[in-house]
């Protein structure tokens, strides 16, 4: 092989182990540190507040949506959590159909909050139960850190008030669309995630969508069995 030519491949192989390594040898410094959950013991599950459906129109909503990384320590209230889920995946008729669309009315895709500042919230994993909008506790404790380490270091995830973790359950949906179950809980979860991104501009709160974590040990902090974890949001106040 002529020298030149591996050059260059020595070259683009020490290139991409830099990129690889770059965010583990310089880790985004956190520029504020807002404060974590405060602790309820004994509290097992929040039950949310009726949606408040009063927001700005969607051609507004669309035109003001952004990708927002830097958050203010300030709490999300309980009724802007509220509304966020139910507009993420909330029931709207007494069948059981909701905000998103879904395969088969099967719905096989899970919402889990990890709260870092949400009102009247304790720390720990809770799991959205749509059909009676409240939040059940999975798991007890702060991960915030642990997700931050998970997403590779992207310090959003550490300092958002709130992050939204969207779980697909196979069984749910795998026995009818077969070979396309897979395909289908990722599009439902899209559907869900843009439904939430949208809200919180209605709400005047940042977010912004995460597809980069890794997907096995975020499932195993969340002790997810035969579940997995697809898509997160993160949630927080603006600093301006």
């Amino acid at each position: 092989m002529d020298g030149q030519y591996v050059a260059i491949l020595v070259f683009c192989i020490i290139a991409m182990l830099a990129i690889l390594a770059f965010p583990f040898l310089f880790p985004e410094e956190r520029k504020e540190a807002p404060a974590t959950c405060t602790e309820y013991p004994g509290q097992t599950e929040i039950v949310l507040p009726s949606p408040d459906y009063q927001g700005e129109n969607l051609e507004t909503t669309l035109e003001n949506r952004r990708s927002v990384r830097e958050y203010s320590s300030e709490e999300i209230t309980l009724e802007e959590l509220s509304v966020l889920l139910w507009a993420g995946d909330g029931t709207t008729s007494e069948s059981g159909f909701r905000t998103a669309p879904s395969a088969g009315a099967l719905y096989p895709v899970d919402l889990y909050l990890v709260p870092n500042r949400v009102e009247n919230a304790s720390c720990g994993i809770y799991r959205y139960l749509p059909e009676e909008h409240k939040l059940v506790l999975v798991k007890e404790g702060r991960f915030n850190d642990e997700l931050y380490g998970m997403s590779y270091n992207q310090a959003h995830v550490r300092d958002g008030a709130a992050v939204v973790v969207l779980v697909g359950v196979p069984d749910r949906i795998s026995w009818k669309y077969q070979e396309r179950w897979r395909d289908f809980i990722l599009i439902e979860a899209g559907h869900i995630a843009q439904n939430m991104l949208l809200e919180a501009v209605s709400l005047g709160i940042e977010a912004v969508p995460v597809g980069g974590f890794e997907t096995g040990r975020v499932g195993r902090l969340l002790e997810l069995e035969d579940r997995e974890t697809v898509y997160m949001v993160v949630l927080g106040k603006s600093k301006s």
